[in-house]
């Protein structure tokens, strides 16, 4: 990000005192590659989005130098950017930051892996910044500071209630447990209202919830039947899992597949596809094996040469062969011999 890229910024973001806002780089979590964000006090984090021109076309800003030192009173810059902030929820940031080693494959190792004590916040987040702070080599590693302002705008007691268990001291401080089972409830929230949301857009609108579940498998299910409204709602919950897994950690991601959900209904009719494309291929098999077997013998060579010898042959020739045919069926005439007479 330069200087000189615009940006499109909410209006509320320039009634920040102080300084510029400060651009965070952090480990996304669906890429799990750097990116930018922005930590608004009071207003959480927003990520940083950039449109581009395609290859084969440029984009120029004009600008006036925020330098009075430079002469010029406009500045160009080619190949220009387009940026925009959209609000990011730092729920999966969290998640990547203090539960990344926390789940295992099965419910019981992943609640060994819970520290059971209870805990100031800044200890945890000491502990936890090692996720991030030694990912990555050179610029692709967070800065520290990067991670203690993240932490400061997004460590608000309503977003660690969904994370953690609360406990008030007398001197009113609180202490914090990672709770596991509220990290789950929290991704199955978020799944079911994507799926809502992705069942009432419905196939009619052709959106990207329509082609996800088309390839899920939605038409092979009959919408006007009542039997077939379950395995709809699972086909719509598959592709919201999808969507929210790809922001998790792997570790979490593996937790889900194997303890949390479960699509009975969608399995057994992707099956019964298969059934029916298997023997189609088998039908087909034996009726081109039935073929073979009644198909006529080839014809050989010299059928072939007979035949079109037949087919092409002249009238002349016809006639020619027909009366040697004959001339040769019928008996040859002895001549006569004659008679000598002897002179005496």
């Amino acid at each position: 990000m330069s200087a000189s890229d615009p940006i499109l910024i909410p209006s509320s973001f320039l009634e920040v005192e102080g300084s510029q806002l400060p651009i965070l780089k952090l480990p996304h979590p669906k890429t799990r590659q750097q990116a930018l964000f922005i930590a608004h006090p009071g207003r959480g984090i927003w990520e940083v989005q950039s449109v581009s021109d395609p290859s084969d076309a440029n984009r120029t800003w004009f600008y006036q130098p925020g330098d009075d030192s430079i002469s010029d009173q406009v500045m160009t810059r080619n190949g220009g950017r387009l940026l925009f902030v959209t609000p990011f929820d730092p729920f999966f940031m969290l998640l990547d930051l203090f539960f990344r080693n926390s789940f295992g494959c099965t419910k019981d190792q992943a609640e060994k892996n819970i520290k059971p004590r209870f805990e100031q916040l800044d200890v945890m987040l000491e502990e936890a910044q090692e996720n991030w702070l030694f990912q990555g080599v050179g610029d692709q590693r967070p800065s520290s500071s990067d991670v203690d302002i993240f932490a400061n705008a997004a460590l608000r007691p309503e977003t660690l209630e969904r994370l953690f268990k609360p406990l008030k001291q007398d001197s009113e401080t609180i202490l914090w447990q990672k709770d596991p089972h509220k990290a789950i409830q929290e991704i199955k929230l978020k799944v079911e209202k994507l799926a809502r949301a992705g069942r009432t857009a419905g196939i009619e609108n052709r959106s990207l919830w329509s082609r996800l579940a088309i390839k899920e498998g939605l038409l092979a299910v009959d919408s006007s039947r009542e039997d077939d409204q379950l395995v709809i709602e699972e086909i719509y919950r598959k592709v919201a899992l999808d969507i929210v897994e790809s922001y998790l950690p792997p570790e979490i991601k593996t937790f889900l597949q194997k303890n949390v959900y479960s699509f009975p209904l969608l399995e057994k009719i992707k099956k019964q596809e298969h059934n029916v494309d298997l023997s189609g291929n088998i039908g087909r098999r034996n009726s081109e094996e039935q073929s073979s077997k009644t198909k006529p013998k080839a014809v050989t060579k010299r059928a072939k040469k007979e035949f079109s010898s037949e087919k092409n042959q002249t009238i002349t020739s016809f006639w020619n062969k027909a009366s040697g045919s004959e001339s040769s069926s019928k008996p040859k005439r002895s001549s006569p011999r004659s008679k000598k007479t002897k002179i005496t």
